[in-house]
């Protein structure tokens, strides 16, 4: 378990790396933007209302990555639990919300936010792009094959 995340927490570090050197402008740009949402974000739980939108905000990401995920039968082939890694990935997700909550004394929230992420995975997942895809019509794996009948009925 402690390879897989060192894994990915390598893979995270090098995709940093790689935008700042390929990109720099754009990463600039982002890490603006971080900046700006991370003092909006700061403000917020001041007022309850406000403490509510973070903890919904916080939530947003994982259960978007939890509703398309189809990583868990690869985990599960490869003898991680996929249930624990998906746990791990999401309170990672969530940390620096409800950092800011607890900082800000909103504890409860907080907490709540935390939990409700470490619950996401017991619900299934990647159901998002099966619902996505119902009703649209699968393509074919190959070229379509007509057949002509010919003006003498052969």
């Amino acid at each position: 378990m402690l390879e897989l995340l060192r894994l990915r927490a390598l893979a995270v570090v090098r995709t940093v790396a790689a935008l700042g050197r390929s990109e720099p402008a754009w990463a600039v740009g982002f890490l603006a933007l971080l900046g700006l949402g991370a003092v909006y974000a700061w403000g917020l739980p001041h007022s309850s209302s406000g403490a509510v939108r973070l903890a919904v905000a916080g939530l947003a990401a994982p259960v978007l990555v939890h509703a398309f995920r189809r990583d868990g039968r690869l985990l599960r082939l490869s003898g991680h639990p996929a249930r624990l890694v998906f746990a791990l990935d999401y309170a990672v997700l969530v940390a620096p919300f409800a950092g800011v909550l607890a900082v800000q004394g909103r504890g409860e929230a907080a907490a709540l936010v935390l939990a409700a992420s470490l619950a996401l995975p017991l619900m299934p997942a990647g159901r998002a792009g099966a619902v996505l895809l119902r009703g649209r019509r699968r393509r074919a794996l190959g070229p379509r094959v007509c057949t002509f009948r010919t003006a003498g009925g052969r």
